[in-house]
């Protein structure tokens, strides 16, 4: 029950990365049993952090109202 508390109180303080990789070790504790606690808090923060960075990307995309999509392949370069 303590687990699940943490888990609601992550999501309510708007950390809902570190919330989902929370219950992902829990539902695989094999995997990071073998770990200390300064390993995994490192996946919990990094977990947080890289969902904030590629919202904040997704955000400026969004934000810049680019005329259309693009990809790589359609880039033009010159030699």
């Amino acid at each position: 029950m303590r687990n699940n508390s943490t888990i609601d109180s992550l999501k309510a303080m708007r950390f809902s990365a570190m919330a989902a990789e929370l219950e992902r070790q829990m539902q695989d504790s094999s995997a990071y049993s073998q770990m200390g606690f300064e390993e995994r808090l490192s996946l919990l923060v990094d977990a947080e952090w890289n969902a904030r960075q590629n919202n904040k990307l997704l955000r400026c995309i969004r934000d810049a109202h680019f005329a259309e999509p693009s990809c790589v392949r359609r880039a033009k370069t010159t030699p």
